[in-house]
């Protein structure tokens, strides 16, 4: 049964998920939510339900890059902007990315994500200009590790924006999903990590 989140077991919730992301990041997966991608388990816990937006990263090469980057993925709006560009770039064979290729992903990426800043995504990936696919790819690898948590933070600010509210977690959450990918890094999750488990 779809898990729902209420005022009451919302923290609760939260740690349970966090610590479930964390153990996945331990063992090298990232996993990407959808709608719908929590279950109850027995003790009244969501559990992450379909891995099939998922990755093993450990598995990822750039001889079997488009087995894990298919062109479905474009249309999970809770997929953070460098797997975007990385689906994009793998599908599209551009060898060399330019300002009409920057705006051509802002413009699909932020088309059915009213929360993200446009201006500043495209501010972001005009770094890019000049470099072939290869780099920006590798490049982007770098973050791999935040990918779960960017996804996490976007479904909940899509789907559940009063509780964040609620439990003053909402700013952290923007924050997260608006950064650049150096950014998103610790720092912005022990935040999020502090608000959640902050005892007084």
């Amino acid at each position: 049964n779809t898990f729902y989140f209420t005022q009451d077991n919302f923290l609760k919730s939260l740690y349970h998920l966090c610590f479930s992301l964390h153990l996945l990041r331990s063992n090298n997966i990232s996993f990407m939510l959808h709608d719908n991608p929590f279950v109850y388990s027995q003790n009244n816990l969501p559990v992450l339900m379909d891995f099939s937006y998922s990755f093993n990263l450990s598995s990822i090469n750039f001889n079997n890059i488009k087995m894990f980057f298919s062109p479905s993925l474009l249309n999970n709006k809770y997929i953070p902007l460098d797997v975007f560009i990385i689906t994009y770039l793998t599908n599209n064979s551009i060898k060399t990315f330019n300002n009409d290729c920057a705006e051509a992903i802002i413009e699909l990426y932020s088309s059915c994500r009213e929360k993200i800043k446009k201006e500043r995504l495209l501010t972001i990936i005009k770094y890019f200009n000049n470099y072939e696919s290869k780099q920006i790819i590798k490049y982007l690898f770098q973050f791999k590790l935040s990918w779960s948590y960017y996804s996490f933070c976007y479904y909940f600010i899509c789907n559940h924006s009063d509780l964040l509210s609620d439990n003053g977690l909402l700013v952290p959450f923007y924050i997260y999903i608006n950064s650049d990918f150096k950014e998103r890094n610790n720092h912005l999750i022990n935040e999020i990590h502090n608000k959640l488990f902050d005892i007084k």
